[in-house]
């Protein structure tokens, strides 16, 4: 597997999933750079310095993808918030289950979702499937 961490399984793994889906190398390394000496510690220590910094990076891509909706430019601007988006949800799945950036962490990443899926699946829309006594959360997508 490839290390941009050298021996910190985790942190590498996140790294690598998001390379897979469709993360760009140089956003990734702007992003981690900064991160190689707390990542020696262990994989625990530093994980909310890794959402930092992967959060800063999702600022900057949102802001871009404003402006290549604003120019018109909607192709490009769902490829940015869906980046945007794969960085924020690595981050995420990365912190302890009582972060309390976690959820507001979760939404932002529906919002990128949104954002992407308005731009290049407009059939596609967040729905609320009935269970039992509750629902579940799901993604629709019409048929052409």
């Amino acid at each position: 597997m490839f290390e941009y961490f050298p021996g910190n399984y985790v942190w590498n793994l996140s790294v690598v999933a998001t390379l897979n889906s469709g993360g760009q190398i140089d956003e990734v390394d702007r992003a981690c750079r900064p991160l190689r000496d707390v990542a020696t510690t262990n994989e625990d220590v530093g994980t909310e310095d890794f959402l930092k910094a992967w959060t800063g990076l999702v600022d900057q891509l949102v802001t871009q993808a404003e402006e290549q909706e604003t120019a018109g430019r909607t192709t490009s601007a769902d490829r940015t918030y869906f980046r945007a988006l794969d960085y924020l949800i690595h981050a995420e799945r990365m912190q302890s289950n009582s972060s309390t950036e976690r959820l507001a962490t979760y939404r932002r990443c529906l919002e990128l979702a949104e954002n992407s899926f308005r731009l290049a699946h407009p059939n596609v829309s967040r729905v609320e499937v009935p269970f039992r006594d509750t629902t579940l959360p799901a993604y629709f997508s019409k048929a052409p």
